[in-house]
C-alpha cells in the first residue's frame, strides 16, 4: 500500500478489489473463475488454500485487534505467554516460534537469595503444593506477591507409610503452621492443593476432607490448552472433596517461562539459600532441588490425526517432584484468586503484625503499703486531737 488505510474505508475497497496471489493468479468477481497474470482462464482447482490474517475479516475489527495484542503482551511482560501464542497463531495466522523447550537449571540457581524474614516483604498470600510418593511426601510452600511473583518458602521431605495416619497428621500440622513475615505478621496456608493421582488416592480424599474447601485433591490432565485449574462448584457426592483437574501442559508451559524471568517483579520466582532465614535450614534448595525443578522438557510429536502436537517428558533417571509441588501451588493460587477472591495487586494491604501483649501495672516498692497504711493513721484532725 502507498498510503495508511482508514478501517471505515474497508468494505469499499473489499468491494471493488479481487483475490489475488503473490504471483498474479486471480479469483474474477464477474465468473468467479481462477485466471492466470495474463488473463487465461484456467480449470476450477478442486481446493484453495489462503493464509490471511484477522484484519481481513469483518467479523473482527481493528480495534478489537489492537486490544487483543495489548492484553496479551501485557501478559507476556508478567511472564505468561500463553495469550500471545494464541493471538500469533489465531489473530495473525503465524506459528508461534518456541524460544526454549527446556530451563537452565544454572540459571535458574541464581534466583537462591537470603531471606530476612520467613515470608519476605512483598508476599501477599502463601499456598502450597505436595506430591504424594509411596515412601514419602514432598511439599514446597510457597508466597504470592503482585502479579503473580513467587517465593519458595519452604522445600519438605517427609518419609512415612502412606496408609498409616502418622504422615497425614504430620502434613496436617505443616498446613496448619502460620509463618511469619515482616513485624512478626502472620501468614496462613490460603489452599494446598495435593495430587492424587498415585497408589494412595483414597488416602489423599481422606486427608483432604479435614478442609475441604482449603485442602484440595488434583489430578493431571496432559493435554494442551486445558486450563490450569479446573475448580468444581461442589464437593464430589462419593468422597466429599473438591477433586479439581489441573491442566499440567498449561501450567508447565507458565511455570517455565517463569523461570526465564531474570529481573524480580511480575512473575518471577525467588528461592531462599538454605539456612540463611531460620527453619530454612531444614529445608533441600541445592543441586538436586533444580534437578527436580526442570526435569522436563517438550518434544514435538504427532497425533493419530498427523497433526502436531507437544508432549512433555522428562528423562527414566531424574525426579520431578519440585516441578510437580510448584504446579500445584500455581493451581492452587489460580483457584484462590478465581473462586475464593484472593487478590494479587499492590492494593492488598499485608497482614498486621500482632499486637503487643498489654504492659502489666508496676509492682509496688517493698513495704509500700504498709507505709501507706502507717502515714493514714499519723493523720490528725478535729477529732483526733480531742481523743487526744
Amino acid at each position: 500500500c502507498k498510503k495508511a488505510i482508514k478501517y471505515e474505508k474497508y468494505a469499499k475497497m473489499d468491494e471493488k478489489g479481487a483475490w489475488m496471489t503473490d504471483d498474479g493468479y486471480y479469483l474474477s468477481d464477474n465468473d468467479g473463475a481462477l485466471y492466470d497474470p495474463e488473463g487465461n482462464r484456467l480449470p476450477a482447482p478442486k481446493s484453495v488454500g489462503f493464509c490471511i490474517w484477522a484484519a481481513y475479516s469483518y467479523y473482527k475489527t481493528w480495534k478489537d485487534i489492537i486490544h487483543d495484542f495489548l492484553t496479551a503482551n501485557a501478559a507476556r511482560k508478567k511472564g505468561d505467554p500463553t495469550k500471545m501464542k494464541s493471538f500469533i497463531n489465531v489473530v495473525l495466522g503465524q506459528s508461534y516460534g518456541e524460544t526454549k523447550t527446556e530451563a537452565d537449571k544454572e540459571l535458574l540457581k541464581r534466583h537462591r537469595e537470603p531471606y530476612a524474614e520467613e515470608v519476605p516483604a512483598g508476599v501477599i498470600h502463601v499456598t502450597a503444593g505436595a506430591n504424594v510418593q509411596d515412601d514419602r511426601i514432598e511439599v514446597e510452600i510457597c508466597g504470592w506477591g503482585v502479579a503473580e511473583e513467587s517465593w519458595s518458602l519452604h522445600y519438605r521431605v517427609m518419609y512415612g507409610r502412606m496408609d498409616r495416619g502418622e504422615i497425614w497428621d504430620q502434613l496436617a500440622d505443616l498446613f496448619n503452621r502460620p509463618l511469619y513475615g515482616v513485624n512478626g505478621a502472620a501468614h496462613d496456608i490460603k489452599i494446598a492443593c495435593i495430587d492424587s493421582g498415585g497408589h494412595y488416592t483414597s488416602e489423599v480424599y481422606k486427608f483432604c476432607k479435614r478442609k475441604p474447601d482449603q485442602w484440595i485433591p488434583t489430578k493431571g490432565h496432559a493435554e494442551a490448552g486445558k486450563p490450569i485449574a479446573s475448580f468444581p462448584s461442589k464437593r464430589h457426592p462419593d468422597h466429599g472433596t473438591r477433586l479439581t483437574m489441573i491442566g499440567t501442559d498449561t501450567a508447565k508451559e507458565l511455570i517455565y517461562a517463569r523461570y526465564a524471568i531474570s529481573d524480580p517483579g511480575p512473575g518471577y520466582c525467588h528461592y531462599p539459600i538454605s539456612g540463611k532465614a531460620g527453619p530454612n535450614e531444614l529445608d533441600l534448595y541445592d543441586d538436586s532441588f533444580f534437578d527436580m525443578a526442570t526435569a522436563e522438557h517438550y518434544v514435538k510429536r504427532h497425533d493419530k490425526k498427523g497433526h502436531e502436537i507437544r508432549v512433555w517428558q522428562k528423562e527414566n533417571s531424574r525426579r520431578n517432584e519440585a516441578l510437580d509441588c510448584r504446579v500445584g501451588n500455581l493451581a492452587a493460587i489460580r483457584i484462590g484468586q478465581q473462586h475464593y477472591g484472593l487478590r494479587l495487586d499492590a492494593t492488598v494491604a499485608p497482614p498486621e503484625p500482632p499486637e503487643p501483649a498489654p504492659e502489666s501495672p508496676p509492682e509496688p516498692p517493698p513495704n509500700s503499703r504498709k507505709a501507706r497504711t502507717q502515714n493514714r493513721r499519723k493523720k490528725t484532725g478535729f477529732v483526733n486531737s480531742w481523743r487526744k
